[in-house]
Order: structure tokens, then sequence, then C-alpha cells
């Protein structure tokens, strides 16, 4: 359940972007105050950064490899342990899941540097599939969440999940 909030998120990440992106800004980029610009950026580029890490996480449920699923987080991490269980538990049952999703609801950037990013993203996990030799299965659409997660980044320069939490304030 981690595993499908954590992609619920990179998606929730990838929507705001597009929004950011895509939306009307009122007046020309151009026009618009440095503040508002680099805020712009911030939340751009975390998004395509949490977007990328979603694809590595997707990709590694879909092949049922917990080395590559482990690649993704922090060594020791809470969330990292967590989402192995629930790889674990499809695979054991010999169960792929693919076509996970996330619609990104909200993005905002906590705090970033270039070592460490922290987010708060509202997202559900969308279209998947748990895929085996019996058949497949739609799984239900999770239900909206907000959580904070933290990002940093290691010495061979690849992002990690290092942490994930609700929202103090998401109810």
């Amino acid at each position: 359940m981690c595993t499908l909030l954590l992609v619920s998120g990179v998606v929730l990440a990838l929507a705001v972007a597009l929004l950011v992106l895509l939306a009307p800004a009122g007046r020309d980029a151009g026009t618009r105050a440095p503040a508002a610009r680099r805020a712009g950026r911030a939340e751009a580029e975390a998004l395509r950064l949490l977007r990328d890490w979603d694809r590595g996480r997707s990709a590694a449920y879909a092949r049922g490899s917990a080395p590559q699923l482990r690649a993704l987080y922090v060594p020791g991490a809470a969330v990292g342990a967590a989402d192995l269980r629930v790889l674990h538990g499809w695979t054991r049952r010999g169960l792929r899941v693919s076509g996970m999703r996330t619609q990104v609801l909200a993005l905002s950037v906590l705090g970033a540097s270039p070592e460490r990013v922290s987010l708060r993203v509202t997202d559900r996990l969308t279209g998947a599939v748990a895929r085996g030799r019996g058949g497949r299965a739609l799984l239900p659409r999770d239900r909206a969440s907000t959580r904070e997660l933290t990002l940093v980044r290691g010495g061979d320069r690849r992002w990690r999940m290092a942490a994930v939490r609700e929202a103090p304030d998401a109810g």
C-alpha cells in the first residue's frame, strides 16, 4: 500500500508540473517576477525528478525485481523496506504489477538543495494491473492522499527516496 502511495506521488508530481507548465499565467512568462519564475522552475524540476523516480519504481514492480526496487531507496529507509514487503507479496503469488500511474493533484517544494529535496505531494494511484498465469486484475483506484517526501542524492549522483510520511495537516 505504501508503494502504491509512492507511485501515486510520482503521478501527482507529473500532473502538477503539467499544470504549471501549461496553465495560462495571466501574463507573458517574461514579465513574471523573478521569484515566480524561480518557483515555477523549482516545481517543474521537482516534478521531473519525481517522475523519473516513479518510472524506476514502476519498472521494478513490472519486473518483480527487488534489487531494482531496493536501489531506489536510501539503505535502511523504512519506506523502502515497506515497499519491498509489498512487492514480495505480489511476487510470492506469482504476480507482477504493471501500468502503475500516479495522478498528481498538487505538488509543492518544501525545501531543496543540490543533495536533498523535500516535497509535499497530493496524489492517487490509477491504472495498476496485477498479472499472472491465471490472468489479470485491475487494482482498485487509490484514494487521494497527501504526503511529504524526502529524496537525497547519493555519491553516485542518483536520487533515492529517504522518507515518506503523511503530511501533518492531511486527514
